[in-house]
């Protein structure tokens, strides 16, 4: 092994130097993943000549955020030449070192390969490795590192069983959560545990592979001490509105900014769009003219736009799969961290309780009500304390929405979650 004093830290040498030709890594946000994936490349390249490796990353940009890495940790006298617009390096020895997106996985063919490390695989299609990576390796006997945070149970944490069998020898796996970097103070962990949804902190903290399928609320009856008030002069509201028509309800939830507390509920439904829009008018005047937040999805965009042509605070949100986790994550948190007070409704209850997580095969997580059960009291409050406390600061109390449409667009457009660039501004460790 050639030494380059890395600063490698105990659990990232012990991967390193493990037997095993398959290692998977199953770890948390900033144990280390992409310097490490960095250093395995450059040892092994460095290590015999007129080699090729791969290191690949899910998109474009986090390629080129470890490519920034790989020139950064790779001593300049072993380089021959670097090309920048072909992302791969060229080493005195002969080895060749190449930076790929896994975005087209029909892009990383053709080549035979002596090594390869994936790093954030879970978010990599499954054909990357089935059907481009683990062929190219079989000609030179080539191994490989796939590493990454945990995002459901794909072909990622398939593969990460197989390294727990004894029994497949040429598989290892290690599980490193988040404070298995000593160099992360315990303090940030805490931060992190107060400031994320139990579900998310367990799976991007913990690197624990969380199940498939649960409620979604825990601790509601801790923040069921609300009563019913009427406006005070003076007071600011945020009012969230999930719309139904015939079988469904229209739920019009009422919240206290200064308090976060909901100060009034309303449930109903077989009505018309005229009743509907004269009940939000109504609610809306009583409570000060606060800030409405309503579901603008399909048939409740007309209502939006009547109301928002009218002079009325309102804001329409497209509720779809990449919009609902913000809102309902926003209320997991609030609810877990005793941040809302809620009106204590046996309805409402009902359906808290019936409402569950799906964690597909991509990783995406569905919310959803089960089988029978409504949503509109949830929809509705988590409307309302999107509108208060949206993405754990201040809400988005206030805006004025310049067109009915734009926000909708800006919506569709948003992307699950994933912290693509956790690491691009670490120094590298020892330094």
């Amino acid at each position: 092994m050639v030494d380059l004093n890395l600063a490698l830290l105990p659990k990232q040498r012990e991967v390193l130097e493990h037997p095993a030709r398959f290692k998977t890594l199953c770890c948390g946000r900033r144990w280390g993943k992409s310097r490490l994936a960095s250093y395995i490349i450059i040892i092994s390249a460095l290590s015999k000549p007129n080699q090729v490796f791969f290191l690949v990353s899910p998109t474009y940009p986090q390629t080129k955020i470890i490519w920034r890495m790989l020139k950064a940790y790779l001593p300049k006298e072993a380089v021959k030449r670097i090309m920048e617009g072909e992302l791969y390096i060229e080493l005195k020895n002969g080895s060749l070192i190449f930076a790929k997106s896994g975005d087209n996985p029909s892009g990383l063919r053709g080549e035979g390969l002596d090594g390869c490390v994936i790093d954030e695989a879970a978010f990599v299609k499954p054909e990357v490795w089935n059907e481009a990576i683990r062929p190219a390796l079989s000609d030179k006997h080539g191994w490989a590192i796939i590493i990454s945070t945990p995002f459901g149970k794909n072909w990622f944490y398939e593969l990460f069983l197989r390294g727990m069998d004894e029994n497949q020898t040429e598989y290892a796996s290690f599980h490193y959560p988040s404070n298995a970097n000593p160099l992360l103070k315990a303090a940030e962990i805490e931060e992190m545990s107060r400031s994320m949804p139990e579900i998310k902190f367990r799976q991007e903290i913990l690197a624990e592979f969380v199940d498939s399928g649960g409620m979604v609320f825990k601790g509601l009856e801790n923040v069921l001490d609300s009563v019913p008030e009427e406006p005070i002069p003076g007071e600011f509201y945020v009012i969230g509105v999930d719309l139904g028509r015939h079988e469904d309800f229209t739920v019009i939830s009422v919240g206290k900014l200064s308090e976060m507390r909901q100060v009034y509920r309303e449930r109903f439904n077989r009505t018309d769009w005229d009743y509907i829009k004269e009940r939000v008018r109504y609610i809306y005047q009583h409570y000060n003219k606060g800030s409405i937040m309503i579901d603008s999805t399909g048939y409740g965009d007309p209502i939006y736009e009547d109301l928002a042509k009218e002079g009325i605070n309102i804001h329409g949100m497209n509720i779809n799969v990449s919009t609902k986790p913000a809102i309902i994550e926003n209320l997991q948190l609030m609810i877990e961290n005793r941040l809302i007070h809620l009106i204590d409704d046996a309805d409402m209850k009902v359906e808290f309780g019936a409402y569950t997580y799906t964690i597909l095969p991509s990783g995406n997580v569905r919310y959803e009500a089960s089988s029978g059960f409504h949503d509109d009291f949830v929809i509705s409050i988590a409307l309302m304390a999107y509108g208060m406390y949206g993405g754990g600061s201040t809400g988005i109390i206030g805006m004025v929405d310049p067109d009915p449409h734009e926000l909708d667009a800006d919506y569709d457009e948003m992307p699950s979650y994933v912290d693509w660039g956790d690491e691009e501004e670490d120094e590298p460790y020892g330094s």
